[in-house]
């Protein structure tokens, strides 16, 4: 192979070309990405112009992914589970083996993954299973007869074990980053547990204060852009309860705007945890999200991979451990707009429809709302507290008794005038 028409771009670390090998004209790009790491591609284009516009994008994303660590050519999960990990489970592993790891793909892992590339996998992504497997069976109307609803323990053990095994593969063949050790957290605390926990007002005011100085203070350029991308992406979860699919998966498509324009009517993607549905965000959704593109366009940067830096910004300012002392990831924010929506007095049924979920399930885990943070005006009887009116009860009643005044003509004469008052 010659290349033909060959010109540099980028400081010479892109050379667009033709090859004189192939009739149809194609232009081609062989990019020099610094680390030792370079790449050829197709730029699937016989207009010079177009191509050097596209070598030039291509070139921005992939130093991206250099800066990342992330492998320069993708693969999605289904591809690789059955054409990679599949026929070297049926040479390595016995026959039993492989029947469970056929199944488990087929019936929950690629399901889980949709489709998702091998290096948007992050340790958030792989531990998230177990909580996503344990609740699968639950809303589907194709379950079969007689499937028990929640899968035991060992079950989960054992198929967190198999996907854990195949990541750790995947990262050998450099088809994706190392992970590190992962855990099936869930497996070792109540899979049940009802408390989840977001960020206090005090706690929400000072992440959102810290981020807009903290957004200009990167190493470099690109840091900063990444930087002031993930306090837009905050914010927005935060603006609407969106679960971490369904904000990954959100084409600009899915965002018109609501009534006065400052609030957003968001379509969820179909093909996330309870299919697509309509979502208000609260006001303000504008000032956050990226500058808008084309319709087919994702809102956010495809195989962007934001938990990392979310995991540091919160350590640095004192915010990744929650009171259960479990780490505070992107799904705080979601239980942070549950929680800030209930206190604001929207109903457990409203709250449920625009946040995907079932009214049964917002009960459960945002029941503390109410009786832990409204308890001062759930307690106001009439402008005085329960507490103050039984003290005072009680030292109307001392006084009575020391009087010798008839207690029982007392409490008739207050109820009398309080109807008197109320008729007037």
């Amino acid at each position: 192979m010659k290349r033909i028409n060959a010109l540099k771009l980028e400081a010479g670390k892109v050379t667009v070309f033709q090859r004189d090998d192939v009739i149809s004209g194609l232009w081609y790009a062989n990019f020099q990405l610094g680390h030792g790491k370079r790449t050829m591609k197709s730029l699937e284009t016989t207009d010079r112009t177009v191509a050097e516009y596209k070598a030039k994008e291509l070139y921005r994303k992939l130093l991206v992914r250099v800066d990342q660590d992330l492998p320069l050519r993708t693969i999605k999960f289904t591809d690789f589970w059955d054409s990679k990990w599949l026929p070297y489970a049926k040479k390595r592993l016995s026959e039993h083996r492989y029947r469970l790891h056929e199944s488990t793909g087929r019936l929950y892992l690629k399901p889980y993954m949709g489709n998702r590339n091998l290096d948007q996998i992050t340790t958030l992504v792989a531990e998230g299973y177990v909580d996503w497997r344990r609740d699968f069976w639950l809303k589907r109307d194709d379950r079969p007869k007689n499937c028990a609803v929640r899968p035991s323990k060992k079950t989960l053990q054992i198929e967190f074990g198999l996907f854990v095994q195949s990541l750790t593969w995947a990262a050998r063949e450099s088809l994706m980053r190392p992970l590190g050790k992962l855990k099936a957290h869930t497996v070792k605390t109540d899979p049940d547990r009802q408390r989840r926990y977001g960020f206090t007002p005090h706690e929400w005011l000072d992440l959102a204060a810290h981020m807009e100085g903290w957004q200009h203070d990167g190493r470099h350029r690109l840091h900063n852009t990444q930087r002031a991308l993930l306090r837009r992406l905050i914010w927005c979860y935060y603006l609407t309860g969106l679960r971490r699919r369904e904000m990954e998966t959100l084409k600009w498509k899915g965002v018109k705007p609501h009534g006065n324009g400052s609030r957003a009517e968001i379509t969820v993607a179909a093909d996330t945890k309870t299919g697509t549905r309509t979502v208000i965000s609260q006001p303000d959704i504008y000032n956050y999200l990226p500058p808008r593109g084309a319709d087919d366009d994702f809102v956010w940067p495809e195989g962007w991979e934001p938990h990392v830096s979310l995991r540091k910004l919160l350590d640095d300012i004192g915010l990744l451990k929650g009171p259960d002392g479990e780490n505070r990831t992107i799904y705080s924010f979601r239980h942070t707009y549950a929680t800030e929506r209930l206190l604001a007095g929207v109903t457990y049924e409203d709250l449920a429809l625009n946040m995907g979920t079932s009214y049964e399930q917002i009960r459960k885990h945002y029941s503390h709302v109410v009786p832990q943070e409204r308890a001062d005006a759930i307690t106001k009887l009439d402008g005085y507290s329960a507490s103050e009116i039984v003290r005072a009860t009680a030292w109307l009643h001392k006084e009575a008794q020391a009087n010798n005044l008839d207690w029982d003509a007392l409490v008739e004469q207050a109820i009398a005038a309080q109807a008197k008052s109320d008729a007037a």
